[in-house]
């Protein structure tokens, strides 16, 4: 694990940016198990769910995923930032990339 700066004053504002970009560009989803309230990522690529582990370290928790949403909770600010899901376009070996266009919810 890394040494994290515990402020967003003594981030970067281009590595701010990365770590929002990843905490929200995925295709991970979250399980929650019913009677303990714990959450697992689930996801079809052991780089995603690596780059969502990540991040989630560096205090951007994914705490919610739906086909219309994704919620992210930056920890460093206890701020919860909602994104709504305009589009997804899988995993494609002629692009060798997904994507997934967001809208920040106001």
């Amino acid at each position: 694990m890394c040494d994290v700066p515990t402020i967003d004053s003594e981030i970067d504002p281009a590595l701010f940016s990365l770590l929002s970009a990843v905490s929200v560009c995925h295709t991970v989803v979250l399980d929650q198990d019913p009677e303990t309230d714990e959450i697992t990522y689930q996801a079809t690529s052991p780089d995603e769910l690596a780059f969502v582990m990540g991040v989630k370290e560096a205090g951007f928790e994914m705490t919610s995923r739906d086909t219309t949403t994704i919620v992210i909770l930056n920890r460093r600010t206890d701020e919860i930032v909602d994104y709504e899901i305009l589009g997804e376009f899988p995993f494609d070996s002629d692009r060798k990339r997904m994507s997934l266009i967001v809208r920040h919810k106001d």
